[in-house]
């Protein structure tokens, strides 16, 4: 009962030339060939191959076929009455070959067999596995139980042998369980489906390195990729009955589930299936000779889109827990409405308006009239500066926005651009400029007086002097009281700068740490209707 080995490779330069270097070691003289299926992989692998083993047989694909795809093109090509399917990273020990074909030749009830796969630690990583309905999710045993082969729910892909009569009676595995996950499973079900069982064979026995990192450079996509295949096999295997048991308890799983990628997983894979049920459906009438039903059809688009829309309902919602809400680090974050706007030693600046504008010894001075028509401009003026600093105020901190979490997520926003910075300073200059229209007030009233005084000279006469006493000390005392004004204000502008650019800095820094995953979220949350996992 001569073998052929088939080996797909995909990024297997580490591993193919240690799986090749047991292969030849390790079969025996029963070992007719080994075909390697190049599935157009990015590295070297093709090339070690035909260096370093030009005894196997390497077929080169034009692109990614998969696992089912790729043991297809090998499954065509082989000429052994037994085909053995091994993964690159298997490492296989001696006797494991003679082992799987006396299995086969001592129970002709086999059609498949399978082997002991231990992991790169020793412990027993595959000894067989079952199907557990009606979840749909696997689980390998790791108790050998003896010595004995017995009969099993199915074997894992990783290492299995098919008879050539099996393969000519089930046809090729099926392909659209794309790129990987559960093609073994399909099989070994289709195989007992036609009166034939799966054989688990204690004395083979193979290391298995599970060098393939992908699933943690994108876990994402590897999920999807699961779930996608996992719901072909149930599309493809489970009446009515289960098909009922599965919707309930996989709703349920979506609510339990704490994983954003899982349930992210479970909307791109319940999307690609009802996109594919009529596919789905011809080929496990093709493969099963079990057409589905009407009603069974209506059962899996309605429960399809039902874990589709409570799936993505679930990583909306944490989405928004985990991400979307303000930073913790906001909490301490300074507040520019308080510490900047004004500075706190304003509070002590004296107050022009009393000290100033009214001295205490016109309190008897004649009541002149108010020249409205000069002070008239000034104040629409001022009106008009401080109405525009209330709008820059509303600006800069989004008070018009009633939802908190709106607010602190624009002013996050106009951190990080500038914006909140530039619009500071715009305030900066009306407040300077508001300044100078005061001052160009003070200078009306001084022209007013100047002009009432020619007009009421005899009254000015006798103010005249107290006049011009009070408001030289007035002077004195504002350029004295601007001059220690405008340190203070220099030493607090100075201090807040730099209060902002620390603050500004590890602000910065900490939302760009937070901005990567933010932003695969979002894009995600956007685009995942349209998202392509293959």
């Amino acid at each position: 009962m001569p073998a052929s080995i088939i080996i797909p490779v995909w990024k297997g330069a580490p591993v193919i030339v240690a799986c090749l270097d047991a292969i030849f070691a390790q079969s025996g003289d029963r070992l007719l060939e080994v075909i390697c299926v190049d599935n157009a992989s990015p590295d070297d692998a093709a090339r070690l191959i035909a260096e370093r083993f030009p005894q196997a047989r390497l077929i080169a694909q034009p692109v990614n076929l998969g696992f089912a795809g790729g043991v297809n093109a090998g499954l065509r090509a082989a000429s052994g009455d037994v085909s053995v399917l091994l993964n690159q990273d298997c490492i296989v020990q001696a006797g494991w070959l003679d082992a799987l074909l006396d299995a086969l030749t001592a129970h002709p009830e086999f059609g498949i067999v399978g082997c002991t796969l231990f992991n790169a630690d020793g412990s027993i990583n595959h000894a067989g596995a079952q199907l557990r309905k009606p979840i749909a999710l696997g689980q390998h045993f790791i108790d050998r139980g003896g010595d004995q082969p017995r009969a099993v729910d199915y074997v894992t892909g990783a290492a299995m042998a098919i008879r050539r009569t099996t393969w000519d009676t089930l046809g090729p595995f099926d392909d659209g369980f794309y790129p990987a996950y559960y093609e073994e499973v399909d099989y070994c079900y289709r195989a007992r489906q036609r009166g034939l069982e799966i054989g688990y064979v204690p004395a083979a026995t193979a290391l298995h390195l599970f060098t393939s990192r992908e699933w943690q450079h994108d876990p994402l996509k590897s999920w999807a990729t699961h779930q996608h295949s996992r719901y072909r096999f149930v599309c493809k295997h489970f009446d009515a009955v289960e098909l009922t048991q599965f919707f309930e308890l996989e709703t349920a799983a979506i609510e339990a589930e704490p994983s954003f990628e899982m349930n992210a997983a479970r909307v791109l894979g319940s999307r690609d299936t009802l996109r594919s049920l009529a596919e789905i459906a011809a080929r496990r009438a093709a493969d099963l000779a079990d057409p589905l039903t009407v009603d069974q059809v209506r059962l899996l688009r309605v429960g399809f889109a039902q874990i589709a829309r409570q799936a993505f309902a679930a990583i909306e919602q944490q989405a928004r827990a985990n991400e979307y809400m303000p930073p913790r680090w906001l909490e301490s974050a300074p507040r520019l409405a308080d510490d900047y706007l004004p500075p706190h030693w304003l509070e002590n600046a004296p107050r022009l308006a009393d000290d100033y504008v009214s001295p205490r010894w016109l309190e008897n001075a004649p009541q002149w009239a108010t020249p409205s028509e000069e002070l008239a401009p000034l104040e629409q003026q001022l009106r008009s500066l401080q109405h525009r600093e209330q709008e820059i105020l509303a600006q800069a901190f989004f008070t018009t926005d009633s939802s908190a979490l709106k607010r602190l997520g624009k002013r996050l926003l106009s951190l990080v651009t500038g914006r909140e910075y530039r619009l500071l300073t715009e305030l900066n200059v009306l407040q300077t400029h508001r300044l100078d229209v005061m001052t160009q007030q003070i200078e009306a009233l001084q022209h007013s007086l100047a002009f009432q005084r020619q007009q009421f000279e005899q009254s000015l006469n006798q103010t005249c002097q107290q006049f011009e006493q009070s408001l030289s000390q007035t002077r004195q005392q504002f350029e004295q009281s601007l001059s220690q004004t405008h340190q203070q204000f220099e030493q607090s502008l100075s201090q807040t700068h730099q209060q902002f650019e620390q603050s500004f800095s590890q602000t910065r820094q900490q939302f760009i740490q937070r901005l990567a995953p933010l932003d695969r979220r979002l894009a995600l949350l956007e685009t995942l209707m349209d998202y392509d996992y293959r």
